[in-house]
């Protein structure tokens, strides 16, 4: 029985490494942008945290469930 080739394993964890980012740091810059008055800090705040996920998702719970902000 051959074993999967480590570039196919690599590639793949490479893949869901960037979708994961794309998806911490766009939703964070999605939620930012509606709920706060300053989308950029919220999005780079989003970035730093996207390397530890529990905080990641924990900072993207919190903005989900804080009040949008009002249209003027």
């Amino acid at each position: 029985m051959e074993s999967t080739p480590s570039i196919i394993v690599s590639s793949l964890l490479f893949l869901g490494l960037i979708l994961y980012f794309s998806i911490v740091i766009g939703g964070s810059y999605y939620l930012a942008r509606r709920k706060t008055n300053n989308p950029i800090f919220g999005t780079i705040l989003g970035s730093i945290l996207s390397f530890a996920p529990p905080f990641a998702l924990i900072y993207l719970a919190f903005l989900l469930f804080k009040k949008d902000l009002e249209t003027e």
